[in-house]
């Protein structure tokens, strides 16, 4: 999956370079030009959020959320990639595809912060951020298909975004700060037993774990 976005990504930069030497040699833009330069523009945004939100996927954390996050930024620009070149205007589809890109953003989000490196007493950061950009990401998907305009509604919704803001910010600094290396945690963060029966169970603390004895999947965050 990284590899294939990493692969698409690479290949949007190089499509850029090539239309803006086109548009220098050739003294300018076409209509065709343009919407080749957009839709490339959006399957590298597309691979971007996608590889954020497949963060998470490679220790098993998050459960299928990652998948919609993946889905949704696939399909919600694709859609306007589409609407892009059949010139049409659909208000319905528009819409869709914006509410399908702020669920993969904020999916997206949600799963680079559930990868820092904490301290346990400190993990409940990573909690508060993750709920904050899930409602946030919840008002605005309403703002969009309600057309809310009224102070009420923007004013809580603008605090909440300011509030997710800042403590996706404080994540990373805090995983800085804890100065854990990966795949070097302490004892402490590890986890040796399941917490259902009892039997051995090695794993790092906070991330997705499964019971071979009992069958049970759980995740122990301290």
């Amino acid at each position: 999956m990284r590899r294939a976005a990493l692969t698409i990504t690479l290949t949007s930069v190089v499509l850029w370079a090539l239309l803006a030497v086109v548009a220098v040699l050739g003294g300018g833009f076409g209509d065709t030009h343009w919407k080749i330069l957009l839709s490339s523009m959006l399957v590298t945004a597309a691979a971007a959020v996608a590889m954020a939100c497949a963060v998470p996927l490679h220790a098993g954390r998050l459960g299928p959320i990652p998948w919609a996050g993946i889905g949704a930024s696939v399909v919600g620009f694709g859609m306007v990639i589409l609407g892009i070149w059949a010139e049409e205007s659909w208000d319905g589809a528009a819409k869709t595809a914006l509410s399908l890109i702020i669920a993969s953003v904020a999916i997206g989000l949600i799963g680079l912060v559930d990868g820092a490196r904490l301290r346990p007493r400190q993990r409940w950061v990573v909690v508060v951020a993750q709920a904050l950009t899930a409602v946030g990401g919840i008002l605005l998907v309403a703002a969009v298909w309600g057309e809310l305009g009224a102070g009420w509604f923007w004013r809580p919704t603008t605090v909440v975004l300011i509030l997710m803001s800042a403590a996706v910010v404080a994540v990373p600094v805090l995983h800085s700060m804890a100065g854990i290396p990966d795949g070097a945690l302490p004892a402490h963060h590890h986890v040796a037993h399941c917490p259902f029966c009892g039997e051995p169970v090695e794993g790092p603390l906070a991330s997705q774990l499964a019971c071979e004895a009992c069958g049970h999947h759980f995740r122990v965050l301290a």
